[in-house]
């Protein structure tokens, strides 16, 4: 919480914060780039192939959401990566800094996830990985995202030589899957661990081993095939269930709502929530219209779904990160909503277009490229943004250089004077 208190002395941890607004609008300072940046605009499919994010539902979902913002081309559409990476290689296992990293899907396919594109906006240090207080250090950066989704910033576009006001959205966070509970606050281990099925998961304990195994995924499958009959296959049981619902962005927010975060490191103490039979707003259509203090009060009541969870995203701030959760119901209109779960894949290939544009071996390989910037192993951090910044500044100067005259057609300065004529008073 933000006191206003000056504190001297060392602080115990620096959070290291890459403004994003003046480099984005940096970019459309260059004129080449401005042009890449429309490339999303006019390369749409045209045959039903999914072959970059602008084809796919959620980017469909968000237009129609928002027509004024889908209106202006060069509009950006962002998505963010974070993970956490060991800076000394194998020296010390047990330090971890945490990058977070923002991709612009206005680029072509093929410039989009390219290195030189990958922005680095925050830099979160070690030793320990920030686990459920990410939301501490990712404020600066919502806080731009918000700025920039509301009002905008007035920038000169060098490719059509005039200004705009410039506005980003933030489509879709990439990660593993513990970074994902980080950021998305529930919990992705344990009896509960599914975070699509929530409390309805079907876990099973094994005591010998002592851990979770999730299983039931037939029950997923058509109720006819033959899958759900072969005992000695999988668990020794026939299975006869059904597929549960996936719960909707509209029902974590409700759940949420009066959620209070407490990013205090301290162990829970006291008696565990008491956990109540009701179920929250599926996704069905007919119940997903319901009137909202129906859906309020089931939420109130819903403490076994509630338990689950470790905090409200910062995310939810954003004000359109609900409605971008519900791209889910588009599928529905568009008559593949039921196979949906058992192909979790084709699912999230239909949400946010081909997989490639969310995949997290290009981000981890890009960590290594911040790796390599430590030299100073005193201080792994201050190397990675001191040498980031002097390589982007290289990266701006080499692509101005590019613009001006060439060195072979300047004329010498030593020319030969024979090759003048000399004319005299």
């Amino acid at each position: 919480m933000h006191t206003g208190e000056v504190k001297k002395g060392v602080p115990q941890k620096v959070l290291r914060y890459f403004p994003i607004i003046p480099r984005l609008k940096r970019m459309f300072r260059s004129e080449k780039v401005a042009a890449d940046l429309r490339s999303h605009f006019n390369n749409k499919s045209t045959d039903g192939k999914l072959r970059h994010p602008v084809d796919s539902v959620t980017w469909k979902s968000m237009n129609d959401k928002y027509p004024t913002f889908a209106a202006e081309k060069r509009n950006l559409r962002l998505g963010l990566s974070t993970d956490g990476f060991n800076p000394f290689n194998m020296k010390n296992s047990r330090y971890n800094s945490w990058p977070v990293l923002l991709v612009n899907y206005n680029m072509a396919p093929d410039l989009c996830m390219k290195e030189e594109n990958i922005m680095l906006s925050l830099l979160i240090p070690g030793p320990d990985q920030p686990c459920n207080s990410i939301d501490v250090y990712l404020e600066p950066l919502v806080e731009d995202l918000n700025h920039l989704w509301s009002k905008g910033k007035i920038t000169y576009d060098a490719f059509s030589k005039t200004t705009f006001t410039l506005r980003a959205m933030l489509l879709w966070t990439i990660s593993d899957f513990p970074a994902y509970g980080n950021l998305v606050g529930c919990k992705v281990k344990g009896k509960m661990g599914c975070p699509i099925c929530g409390k309805h998961t079907d876990s099973l304990w094994l005591s010998d081993s002592r851990k979770h195994v999730y299983m039931c995924h037939r029950k997923s499958l058509s109720p006819l095939h033959s899958f759900r009959g072969k005992k000695s296959w999988f668990d020794g049981k026939a299975e006869h269930g059904t597929k549960g619902r996936i719960l909707t962005g509209r029902n974590n927010s409700l759940l949420l709502r009066k959620y209070e975060n407490d990013f205090v490191n301290r162990k829970e103490t006291g008696k565990k929530r008491s956990r109540a039979a009701c179920d929250i707003p599926s996704d069905n259509e007919d119940e997903y219209s319901a009137s909202n203090d129906v859906e309020e009060n089931l939420a109130e009541k819903d403490e076994e779904e509630l338990s689950r969870w470790k905090k409200r995203s910062i995310f939810f701030t954003l004000p359109y990160w609900e409605d971008g959760l519900k791209a889910r119901k588009d599928l529905e209109i568009l008559g593949i909503k039921k196979y949906l779960h058992p192909k979790a894949h084709g699912r999230d290939a239909r949400l946010a277009g081909h997989v490639n544009f969310r995949w997290m071996y290009l981000f981890e390989r890009y960590m290594k490229v911040l790796k390599d910037y430590v030299k100073n192993p005193a201080k792994p951090e201050g190397c990675i943004a001191e040498s980031y910044l002097a390589e982007e500044r290289m990266k701006l100067c080499f692509d101005f250089l590019k613009t001006t005259t060439n060195v072979e057609e300047k004329e010498e300065r030593n020319t030969d004077v024979s090759t003048r004529s000399v004319t005299r008073p």
